[in-house]
């Protein structure tokens, strides 16, 4: 589910989510990512959510997550820290 991240000592373990940015109904309830099968959040709606996401471009992603006016979820990155005392 998630990949150790290299990129800062502090941070153990990376992995993705999405989660609707309205109360609609319609849209899918949070969604985690399983970063060891999909880089990216599109390919992970694509294939996993066929009947919503099929053939979607990165333009179309970029607007579904990326631009206010457009944005029906938000999307990140969920990170596990080290503790301060090791």
């Amino acid at each position: 589910m998630s990949i150790p991240d290299d990129l800062r000592p502090d941070v153990l373990r990376v992995t993705k989510y999405m989660t609707p940015a309205s109360d609609n109904p319609s849209l899918l309830q949070t969604t985690y990512t399983n970063v060891n099968l999909f880089d990216q959040h599109l390919f992970f709606l694509i294939e996993t959510f066929p009947e919503r996401f099929a053939g979607m471009t990165n333009f179309e992603y970029h607007q579904l997550v990326g631009i206010r006016a457009t944005r029906t979820y938000f999307s990140g990155i969920l990170y596990s820290f080290e503790s301060l005392d090791g």
